[in-house]
């Protein structure tokens, strides 16, 4: 008896301790310019598919290599920032990049999109005030114009990466 309720709980303990991540074996895609990005993001819309536009977003290996790359600021606390950062991004940063992604799924279904239809038309590109690059892809459903604005888009080592700061316009 003692045993079945130590067991319980211990199993009781690790299932609400794990979250599944369903993202978490992505590939990474090579995108080279902002125009092929769009492209990548154009074809995820089509597919309706969180999992293709995560493949957009840099991985963690990417993300540490960017770490070790600025090592200093990090001190003897590197390998700890790393450990700590790599659990940040598998249960909040890929899963906040997929659910802004579904979001926009959403707002488009109920604008009356039909995600399967859209067809790339063009970029635009600017810096905002804090510098950052927003990249505005434009894109036809139904012969009407939409924008899909990300903001905060990366060029991690000569390769463009997504954010989860979307919005359908």
């Amino acid at each position: 008896m003692k045993t079945t309720i130590m067991l319980s709980t211990l199993l009781s303990f690790t299932m609400t301790s794990y979250t599944f991540n369903h993202y978490a074996d992505r590939q990474s895609v090579d995108v080279l310019t902002s125009e092929q990005m769009a492209i990548e993001v154009i074809a995820a819309l089509q597919q309706c598919s969180a999992k293709t536009y995560t493949t957009l977003f840099p991985t963690l290996a990417e993300f540490q290599t960017l770490m070790d790359e600025n090592a200093a600021v990090y001190g003897d606390f590197l390998d700890d920032a790393k450990e700590e950062f790599a659990m940040q991004y598998n249960q909040q940063l890929v899963p906040a990049v997929a659910s802004a992604f579904e979001e926009i799924i959403k707002q488009g279904k109920e604008k009356g999109l039909d995600w399967s239809t859209i067809r790339y038309q063009g970029i635009e590109l600017e810096k905002n005030a804090e510098k950052h690059t927003v990249l505005t892809i434009v894109f036809v459903a139904n012969g009407t114009k939409h924008q899909l604005i990300i903001e905060k888009t990366l060029v991690l080592h000569d390769q463009w990466k997504v954010s989860q700061f979307i919005r359908l316009v």
